[in-house]
């Protein structure tokens, strides 16, 4: 028996994103790209170039891995160095 997987929608991880933008001040607001999120939840349900996670696993990992190296915060910093 195949157990069958939720994928969010870009407007679940939107959702998500406000969520947690309303409890913390110090979080960021607003998305850059919200084509990049529709390119991660596309590779993890469909793949690309013939590879597709196949675990929930990785699904997870690349879900995490490819919202994050697209997020605001990743990319800019505010810490004074």
């Amino acid at each position: 028996m195949v157990d069958s997987i939720w994928y969010p929608s870009v407007a679940d991880i939107v959702a998500i994103h406000d969520d947690i933008v309303s409890e913390y001040s110090d979080t960021h607001q607003g998305m850059q790209n919200r084509g990049d999120i529709e390119f991660a939840l596309n590779y993890i349900e469909h793949g690309s170039f013939g590879t597709k996670p196949e675990t929930i696993h990785e699904k997870a990992f690349h879900l995490l891995r490819l919202l994050f190296a697209n997020h605001r915060s990743s990319t800019q910093t505010n810490a004074p160095r």
